[in-house]
């Protein structure tokens, strides 16, 4: 056997050190850098939502109200009101805040024998209604069982259901619009009131209400089960009548993108428009990411179970327009304006549709990576103050009062999402 050659030795040795430490010290490495990545990124959003909510604290009237500086329509303190608090009530720094508020919203109702009854009239009392009362069924103060009950009554009396003369046949049946009386259905040909209209964004936040009033959903049941027809009625997912019918208007997937539109019937408010005609000659309108992070919302309060075709499809759309965080959709040239005027809606309600239907590890967007990316631009828009504005005015999300509080509930589930992500 030939002696082997000193050099050709120490050459082995080498590579072997070489394999060792790249299958076991650089992947620790690896680690231990995103560990610390992951740990100032969470530091980095802490200190933006402690600037957050110093700026909502100091923003609050003496009478434990928010009113804008900037919208007339949003200086009465209830429109206000409800957002700021729902943003403060989980945080430390902003509990005392969101107490004052409690106590100025406990007049809204007055008590009746053994009835609650709403004093005046509110602008978004769904809006109000949705924010409330998760606030309220946490409140250790001694009305708040009356207030969850008030206000659940008044989520129902809202609705479009049997009780306000709609029926499942109804192509509006099971939503809630924005309409501060019980929707009456017109007589045939008459017009439906554009505030009893229904749409996702007061369907999910009446939804929302109902749920923290009953977690279990019993006293519910009928209102969710026709909210879901509504719900899905707003959903760009038609089920086919036979496969060879599916097979003869091919053209139609296109429009079946899983995404979600706000509305029936409306190409001015559903914002990027209408999609074109399908083979059934029903008019489509586009999917956009607020519209679809409520509807995946929406369908999980329902009651929909996760695995379901709709939820995943909702789900999957949209992690496929996932920009980073920016308000997603294929709005056209005319009205591209519109797009980023519902950035920080929409960052809350992606926030609340991935957390409620998280994400699996070995997808793009997995292990918590649409939490960093969201929390990344939301802390880069973040104003010296603590504040955040839109540009775009025309959701009013140039109001700080409107943007801030959004921002900083969105932050709050990156946090969350973050701290429990492997």
């Amino acid at each position: 056997m030939p002696p082997v050659c000193p050099y050709k030795a120490a050459m082995r040795v080498a590579l072997l050190r070489l394999m060792v430490w790249l299958c076991f010290v650089v992947p620790c490495v690896s680690a231990l850098a995103e560990d610390a990545i992951g740990e100032k990124q969470l530091a980095r959003i802490e200190r933006a939502i402690a600037a957050g909510t110093a700026y909502l604290v100091e923003q609050q009237e003496a009478d434990g109200t928010w009113r804008s500086k900037t919208y007339g329509l949003l200086k009465d303190g209830t429109s206000l009101t409800p957002l700021a608090a729902w943003a403060l009530a989980t945080e430390d720094a902003g509990r005392a805040a969101c107490n004052r508020s409690v106590l100025w919203m406990s007049n809204w109702f007055i008590r009746e024998d053994r009835h609650t009854r709403l004093v005046g009239e509110l602008q978004y009392p769904i809006y109000a209604a949705g924010l409330c009362l998760p606030i309220w069924k946490r409140s250790l103060v001694e009305e708040a069982p009356a207030q969850v009950v008030a206000w659940t009554d008044r989520i129902r009396a809202l609705q479009l259901n049997e009780e306000n003369g709609w029926s499942p046949d109804d192509a509006r049946y099971g939503g809630w619009g924005y309409s501060c009386k019980p929707p009456q259905k017109p007589e045939p040909g008459a017009p439906l009131s554009p505030l009893d209209e229904p749409n996702l964004s007061a369907t999910v936040f009446a939804l929302e209400g109902l749920l923290a009033g009953d977690r279990e959903g019993r006293s519910i049941r009928a209102a969710r089960q026709a909210a879901v027809v509504f719900v899905s009625r707003c959903q760009n997912l038609r089920q086919p009548e036979s496969a060879q019918k599916l097979q003869s208007s091919s053209g139609d997937t296109k429009f079946n993108d899983g995404g979600f539109h706000f509305m029936l019937d409306d190409p001015v408010r559903n914002k990027p428009g209408a999609a074109g005609i399908d083979g059934r000659g029903e008019t489509r309108f586009v999917s956009y990411g607020s519209a679809t992070a409520d509807g995946l919302r929406a369908l999980l309060l329902c009651g929909i179970e996760r695995t379901e075709p709709r939820v995943i499809a909702a789900r999957r759309w949209l992690l496929a327009h996932f920009e980073d965080g920016a308000h997603p959709g294929s709005y056209p040239s005319d009205r591209s304006s519109l797009k980023p005027s519902l950035d920080y809606y929409y960052a809350a309600s992606v926030a609340r549709a991935l957390q409620a239907a998280p994400v699996p590890d070995d997808e793009p967007l997995g292990r918590g990576e649409w939490a960093r990316r969201l929390s990344r631009l939301l802390i880069s828009r973040q104003r010296d103050d603590g504040s955040w504005s839109n540009a775009a005015v025309d959701v009013r999300e140039d109001d700080t009062l409107v943007a801030t509080p959004l921002a900083l509930r969105s932050l709050q589930i990156c946090r969350d999402e973050l701290r429990i992500s492997p």
